[in-house]
């Protein structure tokens, strides 16, 4: 009854129906790419216009009806499948992207790895290096110790040999003038022997062998006073009454020189230096070095007590406090001896040494004692005094 290219007819609706999935079939089929998906859901779309067209144009009938569900819901299938295709190659490039940042962030890890290695290696070799050079340090210092003690010792060797025979002319010589060129001598000798004294403490060398009988206090003060440059303007004043051990007896002596030196090198040609002595109730005696020179500001003070306390050769020479501080700190720590530098009062400085009970033979006389020793040599000095041709303030003082 219809015509067969009249759009109403129920026979061209049927052909619509069939027809229409069609390419939305070779559309999924084919997953050919991003254009493709896009161009079977646009077709969909203009069959599903064309479908609500004719919906609109014609009589209302259960099968168009049937047609434009079909249509609506071929339409839906196909954009669902467009979406799941969409996320599926976005989640494909993104899973590539992400191997691919593996596979690098392996290699980094692996060249990472391989520098750390080779780091590694090179602070071992570094190490090891620091060690040899460590041990051949060591070698070469004791080997340089070697030798600054052997030449040290043969210096004082020649020194001590040179004293002796200085000694015996002395005693076979009746000429005056002769006879004091020859204390000149005799005290170059002995400063020479301090000298090489010094470098074997600065060697932290002792030369003494075997056992020596005590010494007297005095006696050791005199010795330090004979081994300095300016002895006659040392003053010996009181000193206790005591017997120093053999062997602390040479080191008191150099420390007490090495202070008197300073003393005098740093006042004035004219001025005096005193040296005595007191005990205290533990057994301790203490020293007393005392100038009138120019002074040490506090802040320098300070510095030298600190580098008289340390123990290192090397920070002494770093810091410029001579080597006159470092032996008196040496020699100090070697007896528990204590060694302090104040300033005075009335200008100059005071060097206080304390020496301990240990460094004599027993504990020596009472403070009450050495007090009635201090008097009675105070009154032998006032009737030496008395006594004509003898100049005041003149001490008895050994070259």
């Amino acid at each position: 009854m219809y015509g067969q290219g009249d759009p109403g007819t129920p026979d061209a609706a049927d052909a619509a129906v069939v027809r229409a999935p069609a390419p939305v079939h070779r559309s999924r089929r084919s997953g050919g790419g991003l254009a493709a998906g896009l161009g079977s859901a646009g077709a969909v779309f203009a069959l599903a216009g064309i479908a609500t067209a004719v919906v609109l144009l014609g009589d209302s009938d259960t099968m168009w009806q049937s047609a434009l569900a079909g249509i609506l819901l071929t339409t839906a299938v196909a954009l669902s499948a467009g979406a799941a295709w969409l996320r599926h190659r976005v989640s494909e490039r993104r899973i590539t992207r992400l191997r691919e940042l593996t596979v690098r962030q392996a290699a980094e890890g692996a060249r990472l790895e391989a520098e750390r290695a080779r780091l590694e290696a090179e602070h071992q070799e570094l190490l090891l290096g620091r060690v040899a050079l460590a041990d051949e340090e060591t070698l070469m210092r004791g080997r340089v110790h070697d030798v600054f003690v052997n030449l040290s010792m043969r210096s004082l060797t020649l020194v001590e040999r040179q004293l002796d025979l200085i000694e015996k002319l002395e005693h076979g010589e009746d000429d005056p003038s002769r006879l004091q060129d020859l204390f000149r001598l005799d005290h170059l000798a002995t400063r020479m022997r301090r000298n090489s004294e010094n470098l074997l403490v600065l060697a932290d060398a002792d030369e003494r062998r075997g056992r020596r009988p005590p010494i007297p206090l005095l006696d050791v003060v005199r010795a330090g006073v004979s081994e300095i440059e300016r002895y006659e303007r040392i003053d010996v004043g009181h000193v206790p009454r005591a017997e120093v051990l053999g062997r602390a007896a040479d080191d008191i002596g150099h420390l007490l020189a090495e202070l008197l030196e300073n003393a005098a090198a740093y006042s004035a040609p004219e001025s005096r230096v005193e040296v005595g002595g007191w005990t205290l109730e533990n057994g301790e005696v203490v020293l007393s070095v005392d100038d009138n020179g120019i002074g040490v500001p506090a802040d320098r003070l300070t510095e030298l007590n600190s580098q008289i306390e340390r123990d290192s050769a090397e920070e002494e020479a770093a810091s410029g406090g001579g080597l006159g501080v470092f032996v008196v700190g040496r020699l100090a720590r070697r007896h528990g001896i204590r060694v302090q530098l104040r300033p005075r009062p009335q200008g100059g400085l005071s060097a206080v040494v304390v020496i301990p009970a240990a460094a004599f033979n027993g504990l020596g006389p009472s403070p009450a004692e050495f007090s009635a020793e201090r008097d009675r040599e105070q009154e032998r000095e006032r009737d030496r005094m008395t006594m004509p041709g003898i100049a005041p303030g003149a001490r008895a003082i050994p070259p």
